[in-house]
């Protein structure tokens, strides 16, 4: 019993494993990434100040070049002081 449900169990595995690459649609960069960068080509990215100012656009500075150039959009980095300053 436990060995004809081990079998059974990877053979279902196996019907998986095939459906699954044989389902798979390959996609472009441009295609996955959908093309909205034409409507939005700036991003702005506002940081809550828990730091002085310059400290937080210096910590948050690595991430807005890494999102810039796997996206494909300008980032724009500002800072706050409070919740409504990113908001608005």
């Amino acid at each position: 019993m436990l060995v004809r449900r081990s079998i059974l169990t990877g053979v279902v595995a196996v019907l998986f494993g095939v459906a699954s690459v044989f389902s798979t649609n390959t996609a472009q960069a441009d295609e996955y990434i959908g093309g909205w960068q034409k409507d939005y080509p700036v991003v702005s990215y506002g940081v809550i100040s828990v730091e002085t100012a310059v400290d937080t656009l210096k910590s948050q500075q690595k991430f807005v070049d890494y999102a810039s150039k796997e996206l494909g959009v300008k980032f724009k980095l500002f800072t706050a002081a409070e919740y409504a300053g990113i908001v608005n």
